[in-house]
């Protein structure tokens, strides 16, 4: 596989994903050491604290985070014991626990929701095709994954109910908007799950 990784240009840009997404965990395991947080706690705040209350139970984010719900139960325990989350019933089916952020959870939340911050500003750096080319090759490979099964299920445009692909542009029926390549969303609060 080494030679591969020097000569084929796939491999390399599956190799350069790799470190990117290792330096995001980086980046995630040292604030969340700082903050006495394992990753996937700190990864369970930020989702909690970045979403829709609605996605915030134990078999979403088991499913988000591609862990077992044991996982997720377990990490979700210790938060609830640090006094960062909190569980309540669910409004319409009283068996499920919502989860959400105390007022120290949100504390917790700002200090660590950021530590992406230097790669976004990295990608800042890039001109605006090359920012535009990029996402556009990484939401199409995302979604492709996806179709394999070899990537988690995401809340993205091209798995939505209100997403009308075209060859000239694609379309968001909700929003009723063209959508350029920019405008892909992969984490869309509206996203209803296409019927397949």
């Amino acid at each position: 596989m080494v030679a591969t990784e020097q000569q084929d240009l796939a491999s390399k840009i599956v190799l350069a994903l790799e470190r990117l997404g290792q330096l995001q965990r980086q980046s995630l395991w040292q604030i969340a050491v700082e903050k006495e947080l394992s990753p996937i706690q700190a990864q369970i705040l930020i989702f909690i604290g970045s979403h829709d209350r609605s996605l915030a139970t134990v078999t979403y984010l088991a499913r988000e985070f591609a862990v077992t719900k044991a996982t997720v139960s377990d990490a979700v325990a210790t938060l609830v014991r640090k006094g960062l989350l909190v569980k309540t019933a669910h409004a319409e089916d009283r068996r499920i626990e919502v989860l959400s952020l105390t007022a120290t959870g949100k504390r917790t939340f700002n200090a660590i929701a950021d530590y992406q911050q230097p790669t976004v500003d990295t990608v800042r750096e890039l001109t605006e095709a090359q920012r535009s080319q990029l996402w556009s090759s990484l939401s199409t490979l995302i979604h492709r994954l996806q179709t394999q099964d070899l990537a988690v299920a995401q809340r993205m445009c091209y798995t939505c109910a209100f997403f009308r692909p075209s060859s000239r542009r694609p379309y968001c029926r909700l929003l009723e908007v063209a959508l350029s390549p920019s405008d892909i969303r992969l984490d869309c609060p509206e996203h209803e799950t296409a019927d397949v």
